[in-house]
């Protein structure tokens, strides 16, 4: 559930997502680049984000700050 939107730049959009489970380890997310992993039907959604977006994992897992740089260009 996406909680807030904390800040909304010309630079950036940040935002807080929290989700109601018990949350998760996502220092122990496995790299789907890896060769063990390239045929996995899952596990590349944290992987993707990483890569668009600044992820700060708060508190158990089950609570992330977003950033995403803006393109745009638009004033907020």
């Amino acid at each position: 559930m996406l909680e807030q939107i904390e800040d909304m730049s010309t630079t950036h959009v940040s935002a807080m997502v929290t989700d109601e489970g018990k949350g998760f380890n996502h220092e122990a997310l496995l790299d789907p680049r890896r060769p063990g992993n390239l045929l996995k039907e899952s596990g590349r959604g944290v992987f993707i984000m990483k890569e668009y977006m600044k992820v700060e994992y708060l508190g158990d897992g089950n609570k992330v700050r977003l950033e995403l740089p803006r393109t745009d260009g638009i004033t907020p």
